[in-house]
């Protein structure tokens, strides 16, 4: 083994809501906890008259913790009774011109709003000649959007003057042979007195102002190191079309078309679940964002960040991306794959974007700190997925307003075996993240996001598919693609804001800006490979650039009459426009023409490869992406030099076995299990060659497996204690929350240890383990393999094992704290096996 050269950091930080009934002895607790931890950067979120108490505390914490305290529930105490003089919030005379209080008792804004939880959209057969529908309220009704389809658009008619405003009765003839959808787009009243939500609209100076002021006297800036926003109370995907004046004023001057059938068409396939955008009210946000909004935030404080759900699609290409903090919902990611593709696509339309400003900071907030509801195996797998993308940041959650705090204060923050535990979880985030940041991104694909489509549901197919290729992407809008200004062409390479790219991927683009296209040309003609899939773009901003468009689609791909569903065309340096039809053919084109591209490369679905070259050393991260496990992965690099294991668990660099030299080339054998990653280090210089002579003569050594029984262990759970076999505790103690502690004694005769190497493999548990031998502690293992390196601690004759099984906390909390009596399923927890020892000559 060798000590790694690379410097770890810590990432982690944490996002934490404390309670108004917190005190002193609270902070000191949870504070200490997390320093013990080494993390010192906070979110945080406290009710107004907690802030004087916490200020006290956290002045004498050392060393000093960097904190962004949460603005919002400073706006939500506001003192609501000079509201009137605000002349910018929501303004209803744009909404509705008189008499908008006349039906309510108290007054209010009135601001467009979904009716329910879902849009209120009706759907019409193709053989209706005659629309009917009775509407409720119709007092509240300010648009009756009909949508006809027609091709790829919509044909609109506002029927709103046709409507009986007594009865809400429209009844109108329609030409049959059309399906039809009528949006109800409707105001809905925000009171002051009687008791709904009422979220202020932070876009007003005069709000802002007096908040600035009342903050002023709660708040000792200098403790702070800024504010935070939530971004989705104001701009999220529905709540963004609750927007007042600064968005829609302008609307149709800028953008050409009226809002409220804009409005309505994203209404309609919002709410068939379609995958939707709206590039002209995307404009606008952005326009507002960055040329309003973020000025405005300086009266909060002159660093001000936002927090958004990484769903909403607002803060992905404008200025306020550079200060917002991108929220992940940890269950969605782990369980639903249409949540993990898009969190996956605008994570790295982010980075693109952050990139081209020369921001080199990508936080996240994602899952809890604690093991409530998953384990460290589940999120690591998580993290190391979101860590190759480009996270450098992660802060976790910690509630203590849901949270049983004296359970936790009691049980976890005092318990030391369980700082431990997790201080080797935020070493292996650390580890994990210095290495695969260090060095420069090898040259990899460049995926063009279809931004001015009004539909790009089949791009998620594409994004399937890349997921299950070795290859690494990017995706990048048009607008940050043209804005490139050194922007070069080398060979078979284009380079954009300092990372280069050999293959360029147009998925399901329709409409394209005519200097992206000429950019590809260059490119392609240059000698690079661009696959178009689906479709060749045929729309263009301008009509008058038809022409040009036709001419670049016929530099690059063969003529639009001769496509068939593969095509190819190769021009005199090399390059190549190719269309597939179907964008899940994708991978036999990757494996054809990008393969030769990469230093390396394997064939095996569903494993991702993440490379860095640091000029000497290639570090080369491997994730099994699937929950099975993966045998016989061949690695093959276009390099001869020694490779290495990273070890995330101390951190040094261990020779790995199963390499093959052939000349020029290195052939990697590994397998992974369910999720597993593995992070290699291959050099290529002259150094590492006395270890490569010595990898080729070691060879596989051979092995000799020892199973102990898994019956007559004596087991411990808290104050439970009997002697059984390896198993599922769940079945005796499903809602118990202590560690499971198994003991056994095994002898081992002199001949089996000498001059051999002993590996204890436990197989599988739930959910991790603390291994003991002759009451040494070996270590932790959080995630699998479940293998621990003995030899140098096992005696000749009889040997003490002790194996400590921590689990999450789910059952117990579900049990006790949420007081369900029958919680279904009870997660299985325990040690499993079969538990062996490995023994190699």
């Amino acid at each position: 083994m060798t000590k790694n050269p690379v410097e770890t950091k810590n990432i982690v930080g944490i996002n934490i809501n404390i309670p108004q009934t917190a005190d002193f002895e609270n902070y000191k607790q949870l504070f200490s906890f997390f320093q013990l931890l080494n993390i010192h950067h906070y979110f945080i979120k406290l009710n107004p008259a907690s802030f004087k108490p916490f200020s006290d505390f956290i002045k004498k914490l050392q060393p000093r913790a960097y904190l962004y305290y949460a603005h919002t529930p400073i706006l939500n105490n506001i003192i609501l009774k000079d509201l009137y003089k605000s002349q910018q919030i929501f303004q209803p005379q744009l909404f509705c011109r008189k008499n908008y209080f006349k039906q309510h008792n108290s007054w209010g804004y009135p601001i467009f709003h979904f009716t329910d939880d879902k849009p209120e959209v009706y759907s019409y057969p193709a053989n209706v000649k005659t629309i009917s529908q009775k509407l409720k309220s119709p007092e509240d009704i300010v648009a009756l959007i009909l949508l006809r389809p027609d091709n790829e658009s919509y044909n609109v008619k506002n029927l709103l003057q046709q409507m009986d405003k007594q009865q809400g009765l429209i009844k109108i003839k329609v030409k049959p042979g059309f399906r039809y959808e009528l949006v109800v787009i409707r105001k809905l009243f925000l009171y002051l007195e009687n008791g709904l939500q009422y979220k202020i609209n932070i876009h007003d100076d005069f709000l802002l102002k007096s908040q600035f002021q009342i903050s002023g006297d709660q708040i000792d800036t200098q403790i702070f190191d800024g504010a935070f926003l939530d971004a989705d109370d104001f701009f999220s995907l529905n709540g963004f079309v609750t927007s007042g004046p600064e968005i829609t004023r302008n609307y149709s001057r800028i953008s050409g078309k009226k809002f409220k059938p804009d409005l309505a068409i994203f209404w309609h396939k919002y709410g068939n679940n379609s995958d939707v955008q709206n590039i002209n009210i995307s404009r606008m946000v952005n326009t507002y964002v960055d040329g309003i909004l973020l000025p405005k935030l300086n009266y909060v404080h002159q660093n001000t960040r936002l927090k958004a759900s990484i769903e909403n699609p607002y803060f992905i290409n404008n200025l306020a991306t550079l200060k917002t903090t991108f929220q992940i919902d940890a269950d969605h990611f782990i369980y639903n794959e249409a949540y993990r593709l898009k969190t996956i696509i605008n994570l790295k339309r982010i980075l693109s974007y952050k990139n081209a400003h020369d921001e080199k900071q990508l936080q996240i907030i994602f899952g809890d700190i604690f093991n409530i509801s998953h384990n460290f195996s589940t999120k690591k797998h998580c993290l190391d997925l979101l860590l190759s993308l480009g996270v450098n940041r992660v802060f976790f959650n910690y509630d203590t307003s849901i949270i049983d705090n004296d359970f936790i204060s009691h049980n976890i923050l005092s318990d030391v075996q369980t700082q431990n535990i997790y201080n080797v979880w935020i070493n292996y985030i650390n580890r994990l993240s210095a290495n695969i940041q260090e060095g420069k991104q090898v040259a990899k694909i460049l995926l063009l996001y279809p931004s001015m489509d009004f539909e790009n549901s089949s791009f998620y197919e594409t994004i399937k598919q890349l997921e299950k290729a070795p290859f690494e992407y990017d995706i990048l809008d048009f607008q940050t693609f043209i804005n490139d200004e050194k922007c070069n062409t080398d060979g078979s390479k284009i380079s954009l804001f300092d990372k280069t790219y050999h293959t360029l991927i147009l998925s399901s683009v329709s409409k394209i800006p005519i200097k992206a296209l000429k950019k590809i040309e260059s490119f392609t003609e240059a000698g690079g490979t661009t696959i178009a899939l689906k479709c060749l773009p045929s729309l263009i901003e301008k009509q008058e650039n038809q022409s040009k468009l036709k001419k670049l689609l016929h530099q690059i791909w063969i003529e639009e009459s001769d496509l068939k569903s593969t095509s190819c065309k190769t021009n005199l340096k090399g390059g190549k426009g190719i269309f597939q039809e179907d964008p899940s053919q994708i991978l036999p084109i990757l494996e054809e023409h990008v393969k030769a591209k990469t230093p390396i490369y394997t064939n095996h679905e569903n494993v991702k490869l993440y490379i860095r070259d640091t000029g000497n050393v290639y570090t080369v991260f491997v994730i099994n992406t699937i929950n099975k496990p993966l045998e016989n992965i061949i690695l093959t690099t276009f390099t001869e030099g020694a490779v290495f294991q990273v070890s995330l668990d101390d951190g040094l660099l261990y020779p790995f076995k199963n390499v093959t030299f052939n000349q020029k080339s290195t052939t990697i054998n590994l397998s992974l299990g369910p999720t597993e990653s593995i992070l290699l280090r291959i050099n290529s210089d002259v150094s590492s060659q006395p270890l490569v002579k010595q990898q080729k003569e070691n060879g596989i050594p051979t092995s000799e497996l020892i199973e102990i029984d898994s019956e007559d262990w004596v087991i411990n759970c808290g104050d439970q204690n009997e002697t059984g076999s390896l198993g599922d505790r769940s079945v005796h103690l499903p809602y118990d929350w202590h560690p499971v502690i198994y003991e056994k004694s095994i002898t081992l005769e002199k001949g089996q240890l000498q001059n051999k190497s002993v590996l204890l493999q436990l197989g599988s548990l739930q959910d991790w383990c603390t291994l003991y031998i002759n009451n040494k502690k070996i270590g932790s293992r959080l995630v699998t393999p479940w293998d621990f390196e003995i030899t140098n601690f096992l005696l000749h004759g009889s040997n003490s094992l002790k194996i400590e099984i921590g689990h999450r906390l789910s059952n117990y909390l579900a049990a006790n704290i949420d007081k369900k009596e029958n919680i279904s399923p009870v997660e299985k927890y325990g040690l499993f096996g079969p538990v062996n020892l490995k023994i190699e000559y």
